[in-house]
């Protein structure tokens, strides 16, 4: 994965503020929850992953990504699959990002193509053509398979326990 410079990540963060705080409002959900995230009820998965989703597709939007990205990639630009795209932009492009970041992700959907998924967007960033980027290149590294892993098993409930996953992973809750 390329390295990006000090002044494109801090303004790449600048460009995903809100999907950075629907993310923290996110963490604190979970730092509250009582029980265990695999008993979190539909609703609040629902409600937790839409607000994920939404600022992801500003933030990709932001960047100068097509806004038909995820839309050409998962078949929706309300695919709560999308939640989880979010959180690996973030990672990629913190500063103090574990280096295990796409492991985390990866391991919390199960699904090792997930990390190509975050180093493309995060090299396409790095490079400044974000808007090159394009489902058929997503495809065409390798991560087409990742489609058909998490449309059978991920939900909004299945994506708030993978994101659970990921920021405990991170050490970020």
């Amino acid at each position: 994965m390329r390295n990006i410079s000090e002044e494109l990540r801090f303004d790449s963060l600048n460009k995903i503020s809100s999907l950075i705080e629907q993310t923290e409002i996110t963490i604190e959900y979970f730092e509250s929850m009582n029980s265990p995230i695999e008993h979190i009820n539909a609703s609040e998965a629902e409600i937790l992953i839409t607000d994920l989703v939404r600022e992801t597709n500003v933030s990709l939007s932001n960047l100068g990504f097509d806004s038909n990205l995820m839309e050409n990639f998962f078949g929706s630009n309300d695919d709560p699959r999308i939640a989880l795209v979010g959180l690996g932009l973030i990672s990629g492009l913190k500063v103090d990002a574990s280096p295990n970041a796409l492991i985390c992700l990866g391991s919390a959907v199960g699904a090792d193509l997930f990390i190509a998924l975050g180093e493309a967007i995060v090299s396409y960033v790095g490079s400044g053509s974000a808007s090159a980027l394009t489902a058929e290149t997503l495809f065409s590294i390798g991560v087409g398979g990742l489609k058909k892993v998490l449309r059978n098993f991920l939900g909004p409930i299945g994506i708030a326990v993978a994101a659970y996953s990921f920021v405990d992973c991170m050490e970020w809750i």
